[in-house]
């Protein structure tokens, strides 16, 4: 109990300092999250996997269209759900789940913030849990936009 009353704590702390310090302008607020992204990241297990976000009703959702071979490996597969729920909250933030895999296969979802850096560049940030390791801190880049 005490662990998830601080997890909480600097949930709050977290979504306070970024409230403090954003300067978004009210372009940034207006990017969209549909097209496609992908994972850049210093883990090449996982660099260069691609999500592709559709609005579905009021919420978004992001589909794997491409996934290494040492995800395949880790049982993930082109096709699957890997963000749900995504809703646009504040200030260019959004709000959504993350698919991870358990050693044994199984899918779990954490609940994550989504971040404009600009119109092409996102990064991920678990809520409650120290952003120091590359799982909890994602950068995605767009390379196709969304074709409404």
């Amino acid at each position: 109990m005490k662990s998830t009353v601080k997890l909480f704590f600097i949930a709050v702390l977290f979504l306070t300092a970024i409230s403090f310090t954003n300067s978004y302008s009210q372009d940034s607020q207006n990017y969209s999250i549909e097209g496609i992204w992908e994972r850049a990241s210093t883990d090449e297990a996982l660099s260069g996997a691609r999500v592709q976000v559709t609005k579905d009703g009021d919420v978004f959702t992001g589909k794997y269209t491409l996934v290494t071979q040492q995800m395949v490996q880790a049982c993930y597969e082109t096709g699957e759900v890997k963000w749900f729920n995504i809703i646009k909250g504040n200030k260019g933030l959004y709000n959504m789940s993350d698919l991870y895999k358990t050693a044994d296969c199984s899918s779990k979802f954490t609940d994550k913030y989504i971040e404009f850096v600009d119109e092409s560049k996102i990064n991920i940030t678990a809520m409650g849990i120290p952003s120091n390791t590359d799982e909890n801190f994602q950068v995605w880049v767009r390379v196709v936009e969304s074709s409404k």
